[in-house]
């Protein structure tokens, strides 16, 4: 038997069995007429005519990254997967940051090597090799 969760005027919510879904339904709090919202349950990514966005499992979510419609996150793994996307989450940026990070210190610890031998007197191109540790031959 399906579950169905209502809530009253007064922001009361109740949830019950009940064989079929209800027209009407009191509150058994403050006894005003209460209306059937959308569970939790309902709401689990994942599950079936399910994308997420209340009211789009009929008609579907137009992903403006994907430039496509799709219908449950199922269907949205299944296009992201044929494009060869990835799902983007926060560890994703941070991973990317953190490259970024250490590719620019690397970058850096060169460029105060190379001005370094400069200032000492070194040419350019042998600051370059000393500073980025490049042997003289692969040049």
């Amino acid at each position: 038997m399906p579950l169905f969760v209502t809530r009253c005027s007064n922001q009361h919510e109740h949830e019950d069995i009940y064989s079929e879904a209800p027209t009407t339904i009191p509150c058994p709090v403050c006894h005003e007429p209460s209306s059937l919202i959308i569970s939790n349950i309902a709401l689990m990514k994942g599950h079936w005519g399910d994308c997420g966005i209340s009211g789009s499992a009929v008609t579907g979510h137009y992903d403006r990254g994907l430039g496509t419609t799709y219908h449950n996150y199922q269907e949205r793994e299944k296009i992201m997967k044929a494009r060869g996307l990835q799902e983007f989450d926060d560890n994703t940026f941070d991973k990317h940051q953190s490259k970024q990070r250490t590719h620019v210190a690397k970058e850096d610890a060169y460029m105060k090597a190379y001005d370094t031998h400069i200032s000492a007197g070194a040419e350019p191109v042998k600051a370059m090799q000393i500073a980025t540790d490049v042997k003289e031959n692969t040049i």
